[in-house]
């Protein structure tokens, strides 16, 4: 005996529907998006069955958690593809409408169009690489941001590659200049970021990297937000 799981996720919540083999709808639940509450559909599978088959309706990423968690504990699931699964139901059970019932509906007839789930490895590194790609996007605009400070406050510098180690050595000694310029200290905070990055995203830790990568994109943020205020902005007219 076997108990057929539909799920339709959502951000916050999830939709679950529980079938029995002869197709008749034991349960319909409403849980929230957390681990905890695949707990708790789980737990309430099992007082019904002792082997579970579940499918997942999958929305952005929020379908993760919830699938880790069935398969973590021993659940058979599947991922739907959702225009694929949607033609089967339109075609065998006449509907257009993939809710959690129509997925159990399908799971127990076999019906189900999956797709294709990497493993958790594989998906801990496609995340790094992609997280990888992004700290080198804002490396890429910080290092633009400095070069416009540059030209804005005329500085020079015969350095072939300005961010190899003598350039930025050079760029943290513009701090004699700044009083005598006005030169936002912006520049030497974005100097400092941009080696904390660089040394990050060299980083082959995967854990090492996202912590520092975040951080790092924390204060990217900040900084560049201060230096085009300080750089862009009009000057406040006089109250005179």
């Amino acid at each position: 005996m076997a108990v057929y799981v539909g799920i339709d996720v959502h951000k916050h919540f999830c939709q679950a529907a529980l079938m029995n083999d002869n197709g008749h709808i034991l349960h319909e639940l409403r849980f929230d998006n957390t681990t905890e509450g695949a707990s708790s559909l789980l737990e309430l599978a099992k007082s019904v069955a002792p082997q579970i088959k579940a499918v997942v309706e999958p929305s952005a990423n929020f379908w993760i958690r919830i699938y880790d968690k069935l398969e973590d504990e021993g659940v058979e699931v599947k991922l739907s593809n959702p225009l694929r699964t949607k033609a089967i139901a339109e075609a065998r059970i006449k509907t257009d409408r993939i809710d959690a019932k129509t997925l159990a509906y399908l799971l127990r007839g076999d019906l189900v169009a999956e797709s294709y789930v990497p493993t958790r490895k594989n998906r801990e590194r496609r995340a790094l690489i992609r997280h990888r790609a992004s700290l080198m996007q804002i490396r890429v605009d910080i290092k633009n941001r400095i070069h416009a400070l540059l030209d804005k406050h005329e500085l020079t510098h015969n350095y072939a590659d300005l961010f190899g180690k003598q350039g930025l050595e050079w760029l943290r000694g513009r701090d004699s200049e700044l009083v005598t310029i006005n030169l936002p200290r912006s520049l030497c905070e974005l100097v400092g970021i941009y080696a904390e990055m660089h040394d990050a995203s060299r980083n082959e830790t995967y854990c090492k990297l996202l912590q520092r990568g975040l951080n790092a994109f924390a204060k990217a943020q900040a900084s560049l937000l201060k230096s085009f205020r300080e750089t862009e902005e009009p000057p406040k007219a006089s109250s005179h």
